[in-house]
């Protein structure tokens, strides 16, 4: 392991330094808690494959930053991570941004997902309603990768399975839930991992995480700190944490 990807898992880790009581009350990660990978790397984009061949090697504290406590009662959700690209060299990942009139997490960008309902069949049919139903993408040009580690959010009580995904086929993206979500984008990974993109995020809890500034997307919380593994274990991440900037989470961008 780098020093680079040493210092992105002390930021996922539960007993590392950043992070408040709040969070260290979380079950530390198991063996129960390693990625499940769906799909033959041979058969996917050669620029997905580094992450994914990587996602069946790594130990369990190298995503999983805490899972949920026994007797906790946590509300699963799933959200998915979905990669595509418009060519062979620049790929990119799919982000909304909630409204800001929403009364919670108003404003902030997040992969699409949202709660499991009863007739769910499994966090990948979560992933990919909620997807449908937020960006309007065409459930058909989604082909799952891998599911990872549950992770579990103290805030707000969910316990998230991220679902990994590859746009297999082009499909038009929108707004579908109006009421709950006022922009969908695709950002280019490249911009991603631009060292001048690149943020450290505190929250008054004593949270410390990565975040991401790329033009009217402001990405930390749990979204910035699954992106920010993904990109490293992918081989995309490049050298940032020593000159990046803090900002507080309730960083706005300057019009």
């Amino acid at each position: 392991m780098t020093q680079g990807e040493e210092q992105h898992r002390e930021q996922l880790n539960p007993q590392g330094p950043n992070l408040s009581s709040t969070y260290r009350r979380g079950r530390p990660p198991g063996p129960d808690t390693l990625p499940t990978v769906l799909a033959n790397p041979d058969e996917l984009p050669e620029w997905y494959r580094p992450l994914v061949l990587r996602l069946g090697q790594v130990g369990p504290e190298e995503l999983a930053g805490f899972g949920v406590p026994v007797g906790e009662q946590a509300r699963s959700s799933a959200v998915l991570v979905l990669f595509g690209a418009d060519d062979s060299t620049n790929p990119d990942v799919l982000l909304t941004r909630r409204h800001s009139g929403m009364r919670s997490h108003a404003g902030q960008v997040s992969f699409p997902g949202g709660s499991v309902d009863a007739t769910d069949e499994s966090p990948i049919h979560t992933a990919i309603r909620e997807a449908q139903e937020e960006t309007l993408i065409n459930p058909s040009s989604i082909q799952p990768v891998a599911l990872l580690p549950e992770l579990w959010i103290p805030p707000s009580g969910f316990a998230v399975t991220s679902v990994l995904g590859w746009s297999k086929e082009p499909s038009q993206i929108g707004i579908g839930s109006p009421a709950e979500v006022e922009a969908t984008e695709r950002i280019a990974v490249r911009d991603l991992v631009n060292p001048d993109n690149r943020v450290w995020v505190t929250h008054p809890i004593g949270f410390k995480g990565p975040g991401f500034v790329v033009d009217d997307m402001f990405v930390w919380g749990f979204t910035a700190l699954v992106l920010d593994r993904l990109l490293a274990l992918g081989e995309w991440d490049t050298e940032w944490q020593t000159n990046a900037e803090i900002v507080p989470f309730d960083f706005r961008l300057s019009d």
